[in-house]
């Protein structure tokens, strides 16, 4: 298939921009020295979201500033230590813990990302030789060329070319399929691009299949700020609190009968259940080498909390997941039908798990998608919703949009949030809410 050439993002749009506006003042001002350094610093801080602009742009102030200090302290002692027998060697030992202290000092300020910026600006400073230019003129102007181009960069990078954004949507994207690369995990492309939307202030989350443990794993850099919907709809999690904001628990006695079957059977199983905002993995004893297996691999998230015991009797149970041959498990979904079960349960069946096993997960009937994104925008205040990747979600929201390119989708949430697209259907249905 023909690839696409990549468009030129605003990254690149707003560099340029800040490259040609630095040119033009040293132009304008008839300066005799390179704009080298502030160009530098300008490319540097401009970055993909504001919240990195402006991190990158103090951070590179800070680097510099301390390499200022230390090679302004190395250029006062410069003279007399060259004087000194043998002296080239010791300036050469006196720059070796110039830098060492350069570095140490971002250590103590708790910024040791900014140690190479740091050094930078030493090294620049004590050791580059700067053609006859007075080394105490060339501190001034390396310290207020940073500033300028830190204050260029922040300006040109926090700069908006769009119009009136819709933050009176939400914006809710499928994690399992839609916004997954072929390494199963959302792109840095898209992380990007998401976080840019973030920032401007889009009500934008997820919906997923996944447990709240394995949607944190992929999602890590993802500035998501508001709850997500996980499980299938099965609970409402708040990433960043650490909070369940709402589960659907099954009905008590019918756990019990579920586990009783489960033990009867002695199958392996696991239990899941929610004490105090704390997710417990109560599992029994595992014979199979895929189940040991499967156990040993999902336990070393920092975020699951397993129990070798039966549950108590008081807890309720948000879901059971039981790992065996598919076909197996089909059968169970008919027993647990048989027992009266049917229209009270709900199965998610995925196969090839761990080896050759599937996991079944039996929730109550109650996890639903649509459900709990009524109940988010309610608890949001917002009336009107967009659902990316789910053909069966118009019942909930105002537009449903079915598409398997995850790069798309998420041009297609950046256009619509930003107003920038063609007449369709979802950029009809926002035009017919905005009035």
């Amino acid at each position: 298939m023909k690839k696409s050439m990549p468009r030129i993002g605003m990254r690149i749009i707003k560099t340029s921009i800040a490259a040609f506006l630095i040119l033009l003042i040293f132009t304008a001002v008839g300066a005799k020295r390179s704009p080298f350094y502030v160009l530098i610093t300008t490319i540097i801080c401009i970055q993909p979201d504001i919240a990195n602009t402006k991190d990158t742009a103090f951070n590179r102030a800070i680097g510099t500033l301390i390499g200022a200090v230390t090679g302004a302290v190395a250029m006062f002692l410069e003279m007399p230590v060259k004087g000194l027998p043998g002296g080239e060697l010791w300036w050469d030992l006196l720059n070796a813990v110039m830098i060492c202290i350069t570095i140490y000092l971002t250590v103590l300020l708790g910024k040791q990302y900014i140690a190479f910026m740091a050094c930078v600006a030493y090294l620049s400073v004590a050791v580059i030789t700067h053609d006859g230019v007075s080394p105490y003129e060339f501190l001034f102007y390396r310290v207020v060329d940073t500033f300028l181009g830190v204050g260029i960069g922040s300006l040109v990078g926090s700069f908006h070319t769009h119009g009136k954004k819709r933050n009176d949507v939400l914006f809710v994207a499928e994690l399992d399929d839609e916004l997954r690369s072929a390494h199963r995990q959302i792109s840095e492309f898209n992380k990007t691009a998401l976080n840019h939307m973030i920032d401007e202030g889009a009500l934008f989350t997820m919906i997923t299949r996944q447990t709240p443990a394995s949607l944190i794993a992929e999602v890590e850099h993802l500035k998501l700020r508001l709850p997500v919907i996980a499980l299938d709809g099965a609970v409402l999690y708040d990433i960043y609190q650490n909070r369940y904001l709402h589960a659907c628990l099954m009905e008590h006695d019918m756990g019990i009968r579920i586990r009783q079957l489960l033990t009867e059977q002695n199958r392996a199983f696991f239990t899941n259940v929610i004490v105090d905002d704390v997710w417990v993995i109560y599992y029994n004893d595992l014979v199979d080498e895929d189940q040991k297996g499967y156990l040993k691999k999902l336990r070393t998230s920092p975020y699951r909390n397993y129990m070798r015991r039966a549950p108590h009797d008081e807890d309720h149970i948000l879901y059971f997941s039981v790992l065996d041959t598919h076909n197996r498990l089909i059968m169970l979904e008919k027993q647990l039908e048989e027992m009266g079960f049917a229209g009270k349960l709900k199965f998610l069946l995925e196969d090839h798990v761990y080896g050759e096993k599937s996991l079944l997960k039996i929730l109550s009937i109650e996890a639903s998608p649509r459900n709990m994104l009524d109940r988010l925008m309610k608890m949001l205040h917002v009336h009107h919703s967009i659902v990316y990747g789910d053909k069966d979600s118009e019942t909930c929201c105002d537009v449903a949009v079915a598409d398997s390119d995850f790069n798309r989708i998420v041009q297609n949430i950046r256009a619509d949030y930003t107003g920038r697209k063609r007449k369709t259907r979802v950029s009809k249905k926002l035009e017919d809410i905005r009035n």
